[in-house]
């Protein structure tokens, strides 16, 4: 019996890890050529604190059951059927221990397969030290024309088509760069 093991797996018919799992053969599972169109996020990082949900589009995709092939950590902790059913939402759990490298959604309906690669990069050192979003990442975006007029003298003028109307809801207001830096102070106010 041990040498007909020995054989099937000197054949390459059985593969096993250290761990008694069978080692995922990217080659057996056909690539999905059509039938998932985006999957969001692109990739991930070992190591991240925020909890990993994929969308995935595909033509008729929350019909297939899906699991993670190609490695140890990363497996598929739920699946959530959108009102489309072109959607699915894939909750991914990726232990601290898991390898970076290239992992694979599998989805499945009966005999159907087809697998889509998914990157698990490793994270860069020192990534987690830094500060998240504040107000300093924060760009105004002001309108001149609405904003201030600080100059009515140049608001209407024989070269200017159109002539500055406050009240007039789609007109030109007159506002200018002068009236923006006459309110600075609000600006600075803002954070």
């Amino acid at each position: 019996m041990n040498r007909f093991f020995m054989t099937l797996a000197a054949a390459g018919l059985l593969s096993c890890t250290g761990t008694g799992q069978s080692v995922f053969d990217p080659a057996s599972v056909a690539d999905a050529s059509g039938e998932v169109t985006r999957v969001e996020p692109l990739s991930w990082w070992t190591g991240m604190q925020t909890p990993l949900q994929l969308l995935v589009n595909g033509a008729g995709i929350a019909a297939y059951d899906v699991r993670i092939e190609g490695g140890q950590g990363v497996g598929v902790k739920a699946r959530h059927k959108a009102d489309s059913p072109n959607y699915l939402f894939v909750d991914v759990k990726v232990k601290p221990d898991a390898e970076p490298g290239t992992y694979y959604l599998v989805f499945s309906q009966g005999e159907r397969q087809f697998k889509v690669p998914y990157e698990i990069a490793a994270r860069a050192e020192g990534s987690a030290a830094r500060k998240s979003f504040t107000t300093a990442d924060m760009i105004y975006l002001l309108m001149p024309d609405r904003f201030a007029n600080g100059d009515a003298s140049n608001d209407s003028t024989p070269h200017t088509r159109e002539r500055a109307d406050r009240s007039a809801f789609f007109g030109r207001h007159g506002g200018d760069l002068q009236g923006m830096i006459d309110h600075l102070d609000y600006i600075a106010g803002l954070g």
